[in-house]
């Protein structure tokens, strides 16, 4: 449980993406902001659902406001897992206390494992780096049973070799620079998948092509690419940071040009949102472009999309 109250300062009508806005997205984000069940991380367990039922809206009129505040990045949502996020929370909220950031721990452990909730932990952490020493001292005491020290295999995938600075123990100082949550984050948008960020052979092929100089609109792209291309095919277990960030496949991958084919209502569903995660980042131009068709068949209404070549 949160706080009885929270602080959400004036200057947001003078905030850019606040007022991009539809007035139901205003409303919805402040709900999401003010809910009596919002932690004091700015985290909770929620259905996009369950949030129209409380405030007795028509689902299909809460999905439309809930996509505005997703695109704008002031909030992110795993559906599968139920679990919803505000990033700049603690910015406005910050703890008046240690005593207050050891009463996180418990708010931690409620939330549902899924690799949104390691990049809250790592979003935490990141802010919490920011305070002083007082504040510091007390987070791994918070995070100790939690995901971000612990190493999530999805599959038995053997190390071959390593790096002589993860070896000793000491980390990678070019870490603090490589997305590694947002990158993951958007390879398990778009295959609804449960990878996590803090998987070694997974950060190990990240930071092996980010000193190739690849950036995060590069692996953005290959998630994309390559999801259009496999999901719902024989190909889909392919879909995962070992084959697509390795050396010899990730250029392929980045210049791939994606026959056009129809999707599952499901499967574009999950590219769709994976597009609009590339527009925050920069990436208009959608190689699959699923987006400029989505927005050319947005006007008459659901079940009227259509897909390339339909």
């Amino acid at each position: 449980m949160g706080k009885k109250y929270r602080k959400i300062s004036p200057r947001i009508w003078n905030d850019a993406k606040f007022m991009k806005l539809s007035d139901e997205g205003k409303l919805l984000f402040l709900f999401g902001l003010t809910h009596p069940h919002l932690t004091a991380i700015g985290a909770m367990r929620a259905s996009l659902s369950g949030l129209a039922d409380e405030i007795q809206w028509p689902h299909e009129k809460a999905d439309i406001a809930f996509q505005e505040i997703l695109k704008q990045g002031m909030a992110q949502h795993d559906n599968k897992s139920c679990l919803l996020w505000f990033p700049n929370f603690l910015k406005y909220n910050p703890p008046e206390s240690p005593n207050a950031v050891k009463a996180w721990g418990p708010a931690v452990d409620y939330l549902p494992e899924c690799a949104l909730k390691v990049a809250v932990l790592q979003g935490v952490s990141r802010y919490a780096q920011r305070l002083t020493e007082a504040f510091r001292l007390v987070l791994p005491l918070v995070f100790a049973k939690n995901s971000l020290n612990h190493e999530h295999e999805h599959e038995h995938e053997h190390e071959h070799e390593h790096d002589k600075k993860t070896m000793s123990g000491k980390p990678d100082p070019l870490d603090a620079e490589i997305p590694f949550d947002e990158i993951i984050y958007h390879l398990n948008q778009v295959t609804d998948s449960n990878y996590y960020p803090t998987t070694k052979l997974t950060r190990r092929l990240i930071r092996a092509r980010w000193k190739e100089r690849y950036r995060l609109t590069d692996f953005l792209r290959v998630n994309q690419n390559m999801a259009y291309r496999w999901l719902g095919t024989d190909r889909e277990w392919c879909l995962r940071p070992k084959t697509l960030y390795n050396e010899e496949n990730f250029e392929g991958y980045l210049n791939e040009k994606p026959e056009k084919r129809k999707l599952p209502e499901k499967i574009r569903q999950n590219v769709l949102a994976g597009a609009e995660f590339l527009k925050q980042h920069g990436v208009t131009d959608d190689p699959t472009g699923l987006t400029k068709i989505h927005q050319r068949n947005a006007t008459p209404g659901p079940g009227l999309l259509k897909e390339p070549g339909a």
